[in-house]
């Protein structure tokens, strides 16, 4: 996995990014945006991400400050790191499924407490760990995709720790009262690194997370030992919360109650399947009671798919962290290849202040 660190204010962080990873982030950008011209217009394209860079732009301003601070040292133009950033491939594709990839999962490691794990699941491989000074937040530790302002999976010096799956409404079958567009899938990967900049606890992470009226499927983390599962789809949202062995599963949504309202809104989602891959992870981190630790969880991410595990050609990066020890461990591509290094956030530099 390569690591990069980058400090100072938002434009400051985005210009160094863009330098350090240029070529990537064109390699990148052509083969998700300019590639998939058989998808949609590039003038569509455009037009999708100055609308969400608009509405990004009453959300966390800052956030695009380092957007085009990013794309100008890259050599890319503004509309082409706005199409970027948010996805335009995944927005105007017209097949899109609702049952995606990535995943999380907790459980109790016997001696060092409540853990948080998962997978980063994508292709092609432009994942990487980026080390996060901001002058105005909390430093943190985040994996992301190469010239992108967000967050994947990450943890911060105060102990919170996040894992993001995607997960967002299905297809309409009626028309409902609220907005399901693809927007709330896109910004909610600004949400969880604006999380991870600014909250101490889970409480102030939800909140933050909330405001955003996103659409993804977080577990988070904190150093008090609790440990969540937040379902949010625009203006609604379901939360759970392990069950008394400290297991708990977040893939697609599970929430009965979150379910029920998107039918009721005239929204199909794949509830099934998403239930199905949670009592086998369940049933897994059950069997593992008593022996799950760290050690264990890393063990079980490198396990090869086909044997029961979850190592497999698409698994850019997974993540375990313990938020009342400060362990935060990331591999890279593949794990089972990869491994996994081992960060604590006490490493962390303080805030680096204008």
């Amino acid at each position: 996995m390569v690591e990069l660190q980058f400090t100072g204010s938002h434009a400051d962080i985005g210009r160094q990014r863009g330098e350090q990873l240029k070529y990537v982030i064109q390699m990148s950008l052509e083969h998700w945006v300019r590639e998939h011209t058989h998808l949609f217009t590039q003038e569509d394209a455009h037009a999708y991400g100055r609308g969400m860079a608009e509405d990004m732009s009453r959300r966390w301003p800052e956030i695009i400050d380092e957007v085009l601070s990013t794309g100008k040292a890259a050599g890319i133009s503004d509309d082409d790191m706005y199409a970027y950033v948010f996805r335009c491939w995944n927005a105007l594709s017209k097949t899109h499924p609702a049952t995606l990839a990535c995943y999380n999962m907790a459980c109790n490691d016997p001696e060092r407490g409540a853990i948080i794990a998962g997978v980063l699941e994508d292709s092609p491989p432009y994942y990487l760990l980026e080390t996060i000074i901001p002058h105005h937040g909390i430093p943190s530790y985040i994996v992301t995709w190469a010239g992108m302002p967000y967050a994947v999976r990450g943890m911060n010096k105060a102990g919170v720790a996040i894992g993001q799956a995607s997960s967002f409404a299905g297809t309409r079958f009626r028309p409902g009262t609220h907005d399901f567009s693809f927007a709330l899938y896109a910004r909610g990967f600004f949400a969880e690194r604006k999380a991870l900049q600014y909250a101490t606890t889970i409480d102030e992470a939800v909140d933050i997370i909330l405001g955003f009226e996103c659409a993804s499927v977080f577990m988070i983390a904190d150093p008090s030992g609790r440990v969540v599962a937040l379902e949010p789809c625009g203006a609604l949202h379901a939360m759970r919360h392990p069950d008394e062995r400290g297991v708990l599963t977040g893939g697609t949504f599970e929430s009965p109650e979150l379910i029920k309202a998107l039918i009721d809104e005239g929204i199909a989602h794949d509830w099934e399947g998403g239930m199905r891959t949670a009592k086998k992870v369940a049933a897994r981190l059950h069997d593992a009671h008593g022996h799950s630790t760290m050690e264990w969880m890393a063990a079980y991410l490198q396990e090869e798919q086909s044997e029961g595990g979850w190592c497999h050609d698409g698994l850019q990066s997974a993540t375990i962290a313990c938020p009342a020890t400060g362990d935060f461990w990331v591999s890279g591509y593949r794990p089972c290849v990869s491994g996994f290094a081992r960060h604590i956030i006490a490493d962390l530099p303080d805030p680096v202040r204008a």
